[in-house]
């Protein structure tokens, strides 16, 4: 199954391929997004037209990069008529280890985490401070909080890959970033 992942809410970006049964994964330190481009088609045989799906890290994370995703993919949908998904970036940290609670660290004391297949907003350090030797993040965090395991920072875009190419179904309802959804990521105080 060709499948192309996308990541772009951290500050390096990562395009995840998993291409004629062989698997790759690109990192980028800008938004050009000719370069992604010129990157996937040094790939032998590459061709949007030979997807059979794409996906992306809908967030929590950066708003911007995951509507620069959001556009990139579904524009890839409608001119090649690509399936098209969205994950949750906690569902993925998740992925492989469901005994962990994943955490992303936000702005403004904004803490996103993934507790029992559910994501939950809080801006209480002492709830996130509970979890402490449960938390999974990801490499290169910013935060005083000593995570059980941390990640490889192209893992979100890496367990992507593995979760559509397994059947998972812990995509999302819709493809929009996450933070669009009136459910999802509202800032409410448990």
């Amino acid at each position: 199954m060709n499948i192309l992942s996308v990541d772009l809410t951290k500050k390096e970006h990562f395009i995840a391929l998993n291409y004629e049964n062989n698997k790759y994964c690109f990192e980028f330190q800008t938004n050009d997004w000719l370069e992604k481009i010129n990157a996937l088609s040094k790939i032998e045989n590459f061709n949007f037209k030979k997807l059979d799906c794409s996906a992306y890290a809908a967030g929590p994370g950066s708003f911007t990069g995951t509507r620069l995703a959001f556009t990139f993919l579904n524009t890839i949908r409608l001119v090649h008529d690509v399936e098209f998904l969205a994950f949750s970036n906690l569902a993925a940290m998740n992925w492989l280890n469901d005994d962990k609670i994943p955490l992303i660290i936000g702005n403004n004391s904004d803490f996103y985490y993934r507790e029992n297949k559910k994501d939950f907003y809080t801006q209480d350090l002492k709830k996130i401070e509970s979890l402490e030797n449960k938390l999974v993040m990801i490499e290169g965090s910013n935060a005083n909080i000593s995570p059980k395991l941390l990640i490889q920072r192209n893992q979100v875009a890496m367990n992507i890959i593995d979760m559509v190419a397994s059947k998972s179904k812990s995509y999302l309802d819709g493809n929009e970033p996450n933070y669009v959804k009136s459910l999802s990521y509202r800032k409410i105080n448990e």
